[in-house]
């Protein structure tokens, strides 16, 4: 099985959808500092930060959603390959945990190696990925507060 084609036959399926492809957002500068206060922010800058926010998001979850799917590829494979792997070395020493054959195969097969380096790699993007996910989410629902309550004065006066 090869992961390249699986994820092109994938990306195949995707794409006949017929959904844009998304962009990723201007970053403009490489860091921000989001305000203690939002009530201090004029309603332009409120607007911008959101808007920025939005896109990065949407550009997060759009990473998440690559690097998720293939995870979903390169997992399963890289456990048939192992189990594979196991058999035709017979490493099934009850004496050795589940872990400790894992890593007797791992230490012996440079395609195990690479495979299990990549998982890890994704996995520690995908949780980078989260992390940025929920910051973005939970300060977008700050500025939508201080946007709503703004609103609410308007009303109210």
């Amino acid at each position: 099985m090869n992961v390249s084609e699986i994820m092109a036959a994938g990306q195949a399926i995707v794409a006949s959808v017929g959904m844009p492809n998304m962009i990723k957002p201007e970053v403009g500068e490489s860091s921000y500092r989001f305000p203690t206060d939002p009530s201090t922010l004029s309603s332009a800058q409120l607007g911008s930060l959101s808007l920025r926010l939005t896109g990065w998001l949407s550009w997060t979850n759009h990473e998440l959603g690559i690097i998720d799917a293939e995870l979903g590829v390169i997992k399963p494979l890289f456990d048939v390959l192992l189990n594979k792997r196991s058999r035709e070395l017979k490493v099934n020493d009850p004496k050795l945990t589940k872990d400790e054959s894992r890593a007797l195969l791992l230490s012996g097969d440079s395609s195990l190696q690479s495979g299990f380096k990549r998982i890890l790699t994704l996995e520690f993007a995908k949780t980078q990925l989260e992390a940025k996910t929920k910051i973005y989410e939970s300060q977008l629902a700050k500025l939508s507060r201080e946007q709503s309550r703004r609103e609410g004065e308007r009303q109210g006066a």
